[in-house]
């Protein structure tokens, strides 16, 4: 699709909603192909500074577009001024423009459904407004696709410049284009208090655009385009946002599917319009309903309130999860640590020994591939027939091969995704391999896969979804049961494993049997994940749990693949504003990307992103560049994380051409950039070593096993290489010795430079793995790095290295 609309994005406050808002429309197939615009609003009050400042913390460390441009503003327009501005602006520039506000999260179809509609109706000068949001309506099944509807809604819309040329500001011009028969026409016959909305912006009791908006399309008899199944969700209703208080009138379940149909008529569909009256007109609910979402409202006001005053930081989830996270010194890999009482005492938080084990794996794959990828979605609603599943070219040592030629060490293979649907003859399910024609009938696709991982070298690990879009026991306490023993089953029969992965996939529309419902449980305790990953450990000991909150390993915040620049392994899960427990799904996100310094636990981050647009394979994507790749390895392993890579097969069971491709180029330039070590070749001269067993000639022994370190005392240290001739580089590698700790809490680097030191980097972290690529090749004969902690400082290696792109 050519001449996609610019996206402006509206931010200010609210980093957690900032991030999901992100997450979601990177997600959006067309969204590599669009230009993003953020309209980061200044703050209002000092109270403001520290979360603005947050929020474009993780503007900064934005990829998955064709381009961002961030607007950030000193002072504060208001969030009326300011979409006025910007969506005038980019309406001047481009013609048409795509709204989004910090608090919606989208439909991977979103962004398509708007640039189609753009397109049709661009000349149909009575459509003036597309939206994505529809409000939860009865009835659904009789409204189209799309359909075209008189009021226009502000959560996620587009517009055109001839349309919104049309934009009056001016309250009191507009009140006075109105009478009595408009008045009621106006809001719904009554059934919404749109009306109401405009008096109350004359008497200066809102700032609202949208009323503004929608009495401008109104008064010029103009049409909004609407979905009849929303494709955007809002998560305001937290009391976070200015004008949406603490309710859940207006929650959604969004539209898994894109919507394909648009009307040809240019009128407003009646029935559409009469089911809208009767949502508006009983969407508060009876008088009990009412008092019942008064007092739940309070309530979370109060435990807002609590938990701002008291810093909580989970205090349910610590006392839970506490057998979990015991990380004890005797279960770490020592080496040389072993070897000298002079050692260094361990430093806050530690990682176990599956820990150290997965940090040496740092590049990784996740492999989707079900019913799912055969009918062209995201997300799979469980009711595939298992016949459709049958790539007759299926080959895992193809595919493991292909990961390998790109410097992947293990695979994870997603074992059970959402819709149900097991990958190996599950006896919990009927809806299982089995019962395709793969191989038979007679097929195990996780054993093929563990098998070719072991054959070839690389760890192999599984995802089992605990949702399942296909069980009809699913939301009730028999499911559990079900989900512990596909667990069992995995565990058991496919060997050792170097990671359980797992999400917080918490129920929604499904097949569920036949039901086609809406199911929602409680994700604080419908899984029971204390005793669910005790499964874990006592069967697969050695594995490394991944979930939102650990406890082994942490999800970074983001599906684009990278880590904030300041990275802390160690991690406090704290759960959202407002409650009490952290669990898979449920999390203060914000913290996510960056960790927490001197945390609770040693909880590395997981940096994971599709290698194409989506996990599964769709025929119309293309897999990320070679050059993509290496910069997402640089700001995930290179920030003392790892990255988890998506593959995702084709529906005949391989890798397409491109993909594999790419990972070859890919894990061509890892090999050529790091093969040569130009460190090896210095004198090291350091200000302070702790002794004959940690001194300098460990920095570049190529183990990481083996650490300098540095007196008790000397908690700065300056870290000299001298060459006997001028080498050139444009990247650094620093990594320290974490068995005791992530230590380092400052790092500088300088150059010499025609006889004068040049600082050419600094930063926080380092941890397991710190790599500097700097924006032009360095030629010098001697470099410095300067370190500082709060103890006494261990590093395990230093490289330098020309990048080969």
């Amino acid at each position: 699709m050519q001449n996609l609309a610019p996206i402006a994005l509206f931010v200010y406050n609210r980093p957690q909603h900032t991030l999901r808002t992100l997450k979601f429309l990177a997600q959006n197939e067309l969204a590599i192909d669009s230009r993003l615009f953020i309209f980061s609003d200044g703050p209002k009050s000092p109270a403001d500074e520290v979360l603005v400042q947050e929020v474009r913390e993780i503007l900064n460390n934005i990829s998955g577009f064709k381009s961002v441009k961030i607007i950030a503003r000193e002072g504060n327009l208001g969030l009326a001024n300011s979409i006025i501005e910007g969506v005038t602006k980019l309406n001047q520039e481009y013609g048409k423009v795509i709204v989004f506000e910090d608090d919606l999260i989208s439909s991977p179809f979103t962004l398509r459904y708007f640039n189609e509609a753009l397109s049709k109706y661009q000349h149909e000068q009575q459509v003036m407004h597309i939206g994505a949001y529809m409000y939860p309506l009865k009835n659904v099944a009789t409204m189209p696709e799309s359909f075209f509807f008189r009021a226009a809604t502000s959560w996620g819309w587009a517009t055109w410049a001839r349309a919104w040329e049309h934009f009056n500001p001016n309250i009191d011009q507009l009140i006075a284009q109105f009478d009595s028969s408009k008045i009621k026409a106006f809001s719904i016959d009554g059934s919404m208090n749109f009306w109401k909305q405009m008096q109350e912006f004359k008497r200066g009791k809102n700032n609202s655009w949208a009323i503004r908006w929608y009495a401008s399309v109104f008064l010029k008899n103009g049409l909004t385009l609407n979905p009849g199944k929303s494709l955007i969700h809002n998560i305001g209703h937290d009391g976070s946002g200015v004008h949406s208080g603490l309710n859940d009138i207006y929650n959604v379940v969004i539209n898994p599917n894109p919507v394909t149909q648009f009307p040809s008529a240019i009128k407003e569909d009646l029935n559409s319009y009469a089911i809208i009256k009767d949502f508006l007109k009983n969407r508060k609910g009876t008088l009990k309903d009412r008092i019942l979402r008064f007092i739940k409202g309070r309530w979370r006001k109060i435990t807002k309130v609590v938990y701002v005053s008291s810093l909580t930081i989970g205090t349910a989830f610590i006392i839970s999860q506490s057998s979990l996270f015991a990380q004890d010194i005797t279960t770490v890999q020592k080496s040389n640590l072993q070897a000298s009482a002079n050692a260094p005492q361990p430093f806050g938080a530690i990682p176990n020994t599956a820990q150290l084990k997965w940090h040496d794996v740092e590049l990784y794959g996740l492999v989707h591939f079900t019913p799912t990828t055969f009918e062209n979605k995201e997300w799979g609603f469980g009711d595939a027939d298992p016949k459709i599943f049958n790539p007759l070219l299926f080959d895992a040592e193809k595919i493991v091969l292909a990961a390998k030629e790109g410097g992947l060490k293990a695979l994870i293979l997603v074992a059970k995704h959402h819709d149900g649907f097991t990958l190996w003859p599950s006896k919990t399910t009927a809806y299982n391999i089995s019962q395709s024609p793969f191989r038979n009938g007679n097929g195990d696709m996780v054993k093929e896969f563990a098998d070719a991982t072991r054959k070839h070298g690389l760890k192999f690990g599984v995802y089992c979804s605990p949702w399942d879009r296909n069980s009809r026991l699913y939301g009730g306490p028999e499911y559990l049961k079900i989900y512990q023993q596909q667990l069992t089953e995995l565990y058991t029969n496919y060997g050792d494993l170097f990671m359980s992965w797992h999400d917080g996939a918490n129920g929604g529309d499904g097949y569920y049997g036949g039901a086609l419902e809406k199911r929602a449980i409680d994700n604080t305790t419908y899984y029971d994940w204390s005793n669910t990953w005790a499964i874990t450990k006592k069967l697969q000991p050695n594995a490394s749990i991944f979930s939102d909150v650990g406890p082994d390993v942490r999800w970074v915040g983001n599906e684009q693949g990278f880590a904030a620049d300041t990275s802390w392994a160690t991690f406090t899960p704290r759960p959202p504003i407002g409650l009490n427990v952290a669990v898979p799904g449920q999390l203060y996100y914000p913290e996510s990307p960056k960790g927490t310094r001197l945390g609770a636990y040693w909880m590395p981050a997981e940096c994971d992103v599709p290698l194409r647009q989506g996990w599964f394979y769709h025929p119309q994507e293309k897999p990320k560049s070679p050059q993509q790749l290496f910069d997402l390895y640089l700001k995930s392993v290179g920030r003392g994380a790892a990255l988890d890579l998506g593959l995702a097969p084709d529906t005949r069971g391989l890798l397409a051409d491109a993909d594999i491709k790419s990972l070859k180029e890919f894990g061509a330039i890892l090999r050529q950039t790091f093969s040569t070590n130009l460190a090896s070749q210095a004198t090291i001269k350091i200000n302070s070593i702790r002794g004959a067993n940690f001194n300098s000639d460990n920095l570049i022994d190529a183990d990481k096993n083996t650490f300098w370190a540095s007196a008790d005392q000397h908690n700065t240290a300056q870290i000299e290489l001298n060459f006997p001739h001028e080498i050139t580089f444009d990247l650094i590698n620093l990594q320290e010795f974490i068995a005791l700790g992530q230590r380092v809490d400052s790092y500088k680097i300088e150059v010499e430079q025609h006889g004068k030191w040049e600082t050419v980097a600094s930063g926080a972290s380092i941890g397991a793995k710190r790599l500097i690529h700097f924006n032009k090749p360095y030629t010098t004969k001697s470099v410095k790095i300067n370190l500082k902690a709060p103890v006494a400082i261990t590093i395990a290696e230093i490289g330098l290295h020309k990048v080969s792109l």
